[in-house]
């Protein structure tokens, strides 16, 4: 606390001494402020600087605490987008697979299947893409190095975004990274080699446990930071709806 914060509780304990000790403050032959006598106005100027003391001393608060506000809001961002990155970056194959999706569709006369028309990370939870996902998967199984590798980068990443940036997340983001972070649809793309399946397709489902590899808990942890998380968009690498292949993927 600093030293002038007791300025106003001085001045207002003095003028208080004022009016309670010594002469009389008021003259009642005059009028008006003539009626105050010496002592009167020593007590009444006392009380202005006390006042005024307050005033500015509630000013100055506030603008400090409206500084570390914007500090704080400032490095949440930060966070936020470390976050976002991190996740875009674990999710950059599967919708790599359905932006080139998207891109066979313009062709004259296409007559495969067709994408859901839906942005990241929604489209992820749709059946038409994810049996596109599958099927890429299980043509060409060599991506799976990539994706894992990408995996254990975004969980080093969101690791050490935690670290650094815990204190400036709520609390609602910090469960729901935390869920995600030990998921077991993450743990099984770390360990894709191990277990190359990561969705059950919709034909299948009915020989399976709800959810078996914890596809559909992952995408949706990801939907609901994408809701919690500010969106940065000045930084041209965050994903967002003007995004071009955010655009790209939603388009008829």
């Amino acid at each position: 606390m600093n030293a002038a914060d007791y300025i106003p509780s001085i001045v207002a304990f003095a003028a208080a001494l004022v009016a309670l000790v010594g002469k009389p403050k008021w003259d009642p032959e005059k009028r008006g402020l003539r009626r105050l006598t010496p002592a009167g106005r020593l007590t009444l100027a006392l009380a202005s600087i006390a006042l005024l003391s307050s005033f500015a001393l509630t000013w100055r608060a506030q603008q400090a605490a409206d500084l570390r506000r914007i500090q704080q809001e400032k490095i949440t961002r930060v966070a936020h987008t470390e976050l976002r990155l991190a996740l875009q970056d674990l999710s950059g194959w599967f919708v790599e697979v359905l932006w080139q999706a998207k891109l066979d569709t313009v062709v004259p006369g296409y007559q495969g299947p067709r994408t859901s028309g839906l942005i990241f990370p929604q489209c992820m939870l749709d059946d038409r893409d994810r049996a596109m996902i599958a099927a890429k998967l299980k043509a060409q199984p060599g991506w799976r190095d990539s994706i894992k590798d990408a995996a254990i980068r975004s969980s080093a990443e969101i690791d050490r975004t935690l670290q650094i940036y815990a204190a400036y997340l709520s609390p609602d983001v910090l469960d729901a990274v935390s869920a995600l972070r030990h998921s077991e649809f993450l743990f099984r793309i770390q360990r894709i080699e191990e277990q190359p399946m990561l969705d059950v397709p919709p034909g299948d489902r009915g020989h399976y446990p709800p959810d078996a590899f914890g596809y559909e808990q992952f995408w949706k942890l990801v939907a609901q930071l994408d809701g919690m998380l500010v969106r940065d968009t000045n930084n041209n690498r965050v994903w967002g709806p003007e995004h071009p292949r955010m655009q790209a993927l939603s388009k008829p």
